[in-house]
């Protein structure tokens, strides 16, 4: 179930999640943005995957067009064999209709709780809410799995300790 531009409480605070890692997302020579993962403890053994509390903070450098953003995002999604576009078209195409362009400065936050579900946040607005784990699991693979668009940013998200 999805709800858009929902009145559900944030259950996800600040003092609940540690900053385990970051990356600077260049294009070429150009800084695009910083992403930052935080999960229930630094330096656990969690997976970042998991049926865990977890964020992804995305502070932005240039402005993006939300069409982009949608594009490079669906693309890692697809190239996950194991996602079944099918099953989750209703939620891919509710989020994806949350997005927003972005300035140089916003901030995008991608939180999954669990027994609430996955939120988008811009600059702490809340744009939309996806219940569920098993989404999540495949949209937070996108930057944190093995089909990510960028090998170093996953690698620097999940391994660094």
């Amino acid at each position: 179930m999805l709800l858009l531009f929902s009145v559900i409480p944030n259950t996800i605070t600040a003092d609940s999640l540690k900053l385990k890692s970051s990356y600077i997302f260049n294009y070429y020579f150009l800084k695009i943005y910083e992403v930052k993962l935080y999960l229930p403890e630094k330096n656990s053994n969690i997976k970042a995957l998991s049926n865990v509390s977890k964020k992804l903070e995305f502070t932005y450098y240039r402005n993006i067009s939300a069409k982009t953003l949608i594009e490079k995002a669906n693309e890692s999604l697809f190239n996950n064999p194991a996602f079944e576009f099918d099953k989750f078209k209703n939620e891919l195409a509710m989020l994806n209709m949350a997005y927003l362009d972005v300035k140089k400065g916003d901030k995008y936050v991608l939180q999954y709780t669990p027994n609430v579900g996955t939120e988008l946040l811009l600059n702490e607005k809340r744009l939309a809410l996806v219940q569920g784990y098993e989404f999540s699991k495949y949209y937070f693979g996108i930057w944190l799995s093995e089909y990510s668009f960028s090998d170093e940013l996953y690698r620097s998200l999940v391994y660094t300790k």
